[in-house]
Parts: C-alpha cells; structure tokens; sequence
C-alpha cells in the first residue's frame, strides 16, 4: 500500500515546493500515520519541511504539527514538544487569519499532550488553557470538545476529581451535540473511572453502561475504545460491590469479545 501511495505522489505530485506537490506529499503521510506506519509518516513530513524551505507558511506550520504526531506515536514527547513549539513560533509571524489562528490553538493543545506526556501538568493545563480559548473564539466546537476533553484528563491525574466530572460531563455534552458518539462513550467511560475512583458505584456503573451502549451500537467491540473495555469495567464495579455472579458475567462477554477479534492483551487482562 505504501510504494502504491508513493508512486500515486510522484505522478501527481507537481514541483517540489508547489501547493499540488504539498497536498499529495501531505495525504502521502496522513495515509502512513494512520496506517501506523509513523516512522515512514514521520519521513515523508520532514521531506516536505526539506522541499518548503525555512520560511515560515500555513504549510509549513501544518507539517510541523504532524511531525509532532508522530513523534507522540513514537513515544518520544519531548521531540514532538520541539516540534509545536516551532510550529507555535512560525504561526506567530504570519497573517493571523481564522486559519492560522485554529492553527495555533490545534498546535497550544498538540503542545499540552506533549507536555502531560512527560508529567509537566501545570505547563500542559497552561498550553491547554490558550489553546482552549482560541477555538472558543473561533466557535469551533469539536476543538472546544478536544480541549475540554485534556483538561478533564489533565485534572483527573492531579487527583481533582470535582474538575475532571465538571470537564468530562462539558466534554460528552458537547460531542453528543455535533454527533461524535465514539468520542462521547469515551467521555462516558472517563466519568465511570472519576465515580469509580470516588467510590460512587452506582455513578460508575451508569456511565460505564452508557459508554458500553455507545460502543456497541457502533461496532466498537475490542481495543482500548471498545465495548468489551467498559464491559471489563462494569464487572469491576460488580466485584467491589459485592456481585460476583453479575461481575463474571460482564468478565465473560468482554472475554469472548477479545478472543473474537484476537485481541490477546486484553484476553490476558481480563483472564487475571
């Protein structure tokens, strides 16, 4: 699939530097990243800073930001911190049209990721906040759902657990309102682990069953988002509340889940 997608960008791609080199170039590396290749991702974006030249440009802010991407996937936060911070630096010296500035607050909570990643959680809050601020501005609601959305993380790992249901409750509003259910059950199961953590079982048990409806209505069975993960939690809500029979039969159906779809770390959690 990659040297198809290579050959497709070379015959279409136009002049190094050109916008219809850029485009090919850039859907060239998106392909890659979400295919998980990130490494070839991650070539072909430096490839493209390489043929814009050190100028600074709406592009070459865009493929600053998607190094960073794949700098995250790689594990490797405090490279992909060099890159927003560069991409942030570039934004700055252009035109702030509506473009750069949805741009600039992407790259504040692309930055604020990064940050968290590496447990700086007052400078990851900060970035976060500005990034927050702008796409409020610019009524970017999806945004404003990302952004709440790492702040609820962010406050939950400090242990603020009041911040984290107040975000978290703003986060899955929100995305239920311009129709993302995949990014609301998550909302919903982040809510079951703030209940869970506060001991408020039945809180925790309600959010986990809606994140678990969500996921399965849409075909969302195994991996980390998939139904079978909150089942796994509601049957721990179970068996700290003294349910076993209940707590086995929520074990049971994300263990056949898992096994279904070959998911083999997960089949091992849920088997110890």
């Amino acid at each position: 699939d990659s040297q198809e997608l290579t050959e497709v960008a070379d015959k279409v791609g136009g002049v190094v530097g050109s916008q219809a080199w850029y485009l090919a170039q850039s859907n060239l590396g998106e392909q890659l990243w979400q295919n998980g290749q990130s490494e070839a991702a991650m070539s072909v974006f430096q490839d493209i800073l390489a043929g814009l030249g050190a100028s600074p440009s709406y592009n070459r802010c865009q493929a600053l930001g998607r190094l960073g991407r794949c700098w995250r996937t790689q594990d490797q936060p405090a490279q992909a911190e060099q890159c927003y911070r560069q991409e942030l630096t570039e934004l700055a010296q252009l035109k702030q049209s509506q473009g750069v500035r949805r741009e600039t607050g992407v790259a504040q909570t692309d930055l604020a990721d990064a940050l968290r990643e590496q447990g700086r959680y007052p400078e990851a809050k900060k970035a976060c906040q500005i990034g927050l601020e702008i796409v409020q501005e610019l009524g970017d609601k999806r945004s404003v759902a990302v952004a709440t959305d790492q702040l609820g993380t962010l406050a939950y790992m400090q242990g603020d657990l009041a911040e984290a249901t107040e975000r978290w409750q703003e986060t899955r509003a929100l995305f239920r309102t311009i129709g993302e259910p995949a990014a609301e059950a998550a909302a919903w199961h982040n809510l079951g682990h703030v209940h869970q953590e506060a001991k408020q079982w039945e809180a925790a048990e309600r959010a986990y069953r809606e994140a678990a409806r969500l996921r399965e209505d849409q075909g969302l069975l195994a991996g980390i988002n998939g139904a079978g993960t909150s089942w796994g939690q509601l049957a721990l809500v179970c068996f700290f509340t003294g349910r076993l029979p209940e707590a086995k039969h929520w074990y049971n159906m994300a263990l056949q889940t898992f096994r279904d779809q070959k998911d083999w770390p997960h089949v091992a959690r849920i088997l110890n």
